[in-house]
């Protein structure tokens, strides 16, 4: 499952699940609310019963209507409802019709079999649109397989299985592979000590960039998520976020290099020494060995930048304002409590104001100075020299924060 502001939001082969244990009346007319957005009448009721006794499955049925006219129209020409209905199976299905073919194949192995697709799998289906265009095809297929069906029978399936005691490394990137693959591969050789998962989240790079990341991932056992649209840092840091499996969750930047063994063990022993610590930072380094970020002051500017990166204040664990979310530790409770990163920004500041709704919450902020790691900043980006475009991007997200914390900035700032 996800959790979305708060919100618990469920999968399609989730919602299927809870409709698939019911019988009868109500078998139909939750199917009808999920998949029609209305209430099934006496007639459809009685038609359906009648083809329950005459021997077909649910599955036959939970088909017919997915494949029938009435539905299809809402993923084609959505009523005004369904804007307010996103969160039903026929409001997540929209979403997919409306993207490439690599995404919506993509999207229908999580939604329905609750994994990534196999390489054959995916370019199968991808193929077959390609050739014949024709979507619905594929649902029904990706639907009615042995997988589908056994998942949708299991009496203990996949996501009724608490989170994992591992952490979910996520690499929010765009248009980088090698960047990637030097992050990847640093992270995997400081981490020796704690189980983790790498997801990365392509926030849609050029096709050929996303099949590289695609064909390494499969090869190195890295999760790897493509996205359709480019639409920032709080967008992809989410979308990763929804498909981790572990306790506990790191943002990384693909511009990271880890150089200091036991780093991530480190920020874990700062999260887990009190219950009331929320978000866990690290001490960023330039590539000539000054500091760059060692958390937060009041006035939100990076504090000890230029140091050494041995400077004694900065390698102590401390209380900071907020901290950056190129190497940004938290826990999944924390996640439920306080929902995902805002999309209100594209980039810059979505890390500051996650942190000021931490603290708003009693939460708090740790920078942990014993734990460090080398930080390209802007590489990302294309270099230091920035674009006009992410000029414009940080200017509005300064713009977005101040508007939005202006109220409570006085008493953060204590």
């Amino acid at each position: 499952m996800y959790i979305f502001s708060g919100v618990v939001e469920l999968r399609i082969i989730q919602r299927l699940y809870d409709i698939y244990q019911k019988d009868g009346t109500d078998f139909v007319t939750c199917l009808y609310k999920e998949l029609l957005l209305r209430e099934a009448n006496s007639i459809e009721i009685e038609h359906y019963h009648n083809l329950f006794m005459s021997g077909h499955s649910k599955i036959s049925i939970i088909n017919s209507v997915l494949q029938s006219n009435e539905c299809i129209q809402h993923y084609n020409h959505p009523p005004a409802i369904l804007a307010r209905q996103k969160q039903t199976i026929a409001g997540i299905l929209r979403t997919f019709f409306r993207s490439n073919e690599t995404l919506f194949v993509q999207s229908l192995y999580r939604e329905l079999l609750y994994r990534e697709p196999d390489q054959a799998g995916l370019y199968g289906f991808v193929g077959t649109l390609k050739k014949q265009g024709n979507r619905i095809t594929v649902l029904g297929n990706i639907l009615t397989s042995e997988e589908c069906i056994s998942l949708l029978s299991s009496p203990h399936p996949p996501w009724k299985v608490d989170f994992e005691n591992i952490v979910s490394c996520i690499i929010p990137s765009f248009n980088q592979v090698d960047l990637v693959k030097q992050c990847a591969n640093t992270l995997k050789a400081m981490t020796t000590k704690t189980s983790y998962e790498i997801i990365v989240v392509d926030d849609g790079s050029a096709i050929q960039i996303q099949q590289q990341l695609l064909e390494w991932g499969s090869q190195e056992n890295i999760k790897v998520i493509l996205k359709n649209q480019n639409e920032g840092f709080s967008c992809t840091v989410n979308q990763g976020i929804r498909h981790a499996r572990g306790k506990h969750i790191v943002l990384v930047n693909n511009d990271i290099i880890f150089h200091q063994p036991e780093w991530l063990e480190k920020m874990l022993n700062t999260m887990q020494s009190s219950p009331e610590i929320g978000v866990v930072g690290a001490r960023l380094l330039y590539p000539n060995q000054t500091i760059q970020h060692g958390g937060m002051n009041a006035d939100l500017y990076h504090r000890y930048v230029g140091l050494p990166a041995d400077y004694a204040p900065a390698l102590a664990i401390d209380d900071v304002h907020a901290v950056t979310g190129a190497l940004l530790l938290i826990k999944q409770d924390v996640i439920a409590d306080l929902g995902l990163f805002s999309e209100d920004f594209f980039t810059g500041f979505e890390d500051v104001e996650y942190c000021f709704r931490a603290r708003l919450r009693g939460l708090r902020v740790v920078y942990c100075g014993s734990a460090a790691a080398i930080h390209l900043e802007g590489q990302t980006r294309g270099g230091h020299q920035k674009i006009n475009f992410y000029k414009q991007k940080d200017f509005e997200a300064r713009k977005q924060f101040d508007l939005k914390w202006r109220g409570y900035y006085h008493i953060l700032k204590s």
